[in-house]
């Protein structure tokens, strides 16, 4: 069978194989075990970063036991079912799998060249894949627009050459199709390793002050890629909230939990941090939302220590 046929036939193998035994007995169910190594064999080699991505959330909330998280995830993969499976793939169905799968042989792949764009990498971590640990992603972040970009490295793989955080000139990238933070191939650059205080400044100004907007888009994102969804944002909160659960207000009275249930270590220090009295210019993290609260799982936040900018 074709690529997409195979993939299609062991997803809907594992979609059903969580469904007659149920979340809570998905972990230890020699079918889901069998179904998730169908899958892995199935899949494109290398592992392509969306679907690795989904097999490692996927694994983290089966061991959590999260139905919800867990339907969520499903719906998404149900949908490539159905691009993977058409005839006379859509626009949408195409994006849809590519944003899973990356630029497949024989395709044309629906990327976007960027040209002559300065960047700042503002936080990197280590992600489960269909292995623990197995990509490093970096977010880079335009100074200009404020769009913000994942640079995802498989373990053993190359990417783009630097420390974090630092300042890039990019003179050419493409950058995938799928949710934000789109992933960015960084093809031709220039490094500054040390970031310069007028690209700080202008990074300053890029940062989310209405967090209604920045509510209201990860829920679009999350309706439209259930399965891939992981918005990643710059807060610029107008006060911090240091009562036991610290949250960050805008003007206007929104809010997001300051999430430490993560208990990684980049979270605890996070809350040291805070617990200091430090006024953060910005807050950089992934979002994600618990009991209907949209939270910010803090990587990073500036600050400036006499004339000095601290990441």
């Amino acid at each position: 069978p074709s690529l997409p046929n195979e993939l299609a036939d062991a997803l809907d193998d594992l979609l059903t194989a969580i469904t007659r035994v149920g979340v809570r007995g998905a972990q230890h169910a020699p079918s889901v075990d069998a179904a998730l190594e169908r899958l892995i064999d199935a899949a494109p080699t290398p592992m392509p970063s969306g679907l690795g991505r989904f097999l490692g959330r996927l694994r983290r909330e089966l061991r959590a036991e999260n139905p919800p998280q867990v339907a969520r995830l499903l719906d998404g993969a149900t949908r490539l079912v159905e691009a993977l499976r058409k005839e006379a793939p859509s626009d949408e169905s195409s994006r849809r799998s590519e944003a899973w799968l990356g630029a497949r042989a024989g395709k044309d792949a629906a990327v976007d060249l960027l040209y002559d764009r300065r960047m700042v990498e503002v936080g990197r971590e280590w992600l489960p894949g269909a292995e623990r640990a197995s990509v490093e992603r970096r977010y880079l972040v335009d100074v200009r627009t404020g769009a913000v970009f994942r640079e995802d490295r498989p373990r053993n793989a190359v990417a783009s050459l630097g420390p974090c955080p630092r300042e890039l000139h990019v003179g050419l990238a493409e950058v995938e199709a799928g949710p934000p933070p789109r992933r960015i191939r960084v093809l031709q650059y220039e490094i500054e390793p040390d970031v310069r205080p007028e690209t700080w400044d202008r990074l300053d100004q890029t940062a989310n002050r209405s967090f209604a907007e920045v509510i209201a888009d990860y829920r679009r994102s999350l309706a439209a890629e259930p399965a891939l969804a992981e918005p990643f944002a710059l807060l610029k909160p107008y006060r911090i909230e240091r009562n036991g659960v610290f949250k960050a207000f805008d003007s206007e009275g929104h809010q997001f939990v300051l999430d430490r249930t993560g208990r990684r270590g980049a979270v605890l220090a996070f809350y040291d941090l805070l617990a200091e009295g430090i006024e953060p210019a910005w807050l950089a993290g992934r979002l994600a939302d618990s009991g209907g609260a949209v939270c910010l799982n803090p990587l990073a936040l500036r600050t400036r220590d006499g004339r000095y900018v601290r990441l």
